[in-house]
């Protein structure tokens, strides 16, 4: 399917690949929407037919679980923790 070449290709171009976990995450700039509109523009450059918004979700989910976009402020803790993890235990203990 076009919709999973696309997406595999996209995901191999710009998603961190988290080493301890079987996840992927894309840039937390982006959004599902995003993504979307990125796959249709390119689908319709190439002269094919894009999926439907819902097929192409549920495509996402089916066949690239593990792909996730991280929401900000989930990173922004994470990269604190990982620098400063004595700050961050004050803060979550307070």
């Amino acid at each position: 399917m076009e919709a999973e070449l696309w997406f595999g290709d996209l995901v191999s171009f710009l998603a961190n690949v988290m080493p301890d976990v079987n996840r992927k995450e894309l840039p937390a700039c982006m959004t599902v929407q995003r993504v979307y509109s990125m796959y249709r523009e390119a689908m319709q450059k190439g002269g094919n037919k894009p999926l439907q918004m819902t097929q192409f979700r549920r495509m996402w989910q089916r066949r690239f679980p593990e792909v996730i976009i991280p929401k900000i402020l989930e990173r922004l803790v994470l990269n604190t923790l990982e620098k400063r993890p004595a700050f961050c235990y004050r803060i979550i203990k307070a």
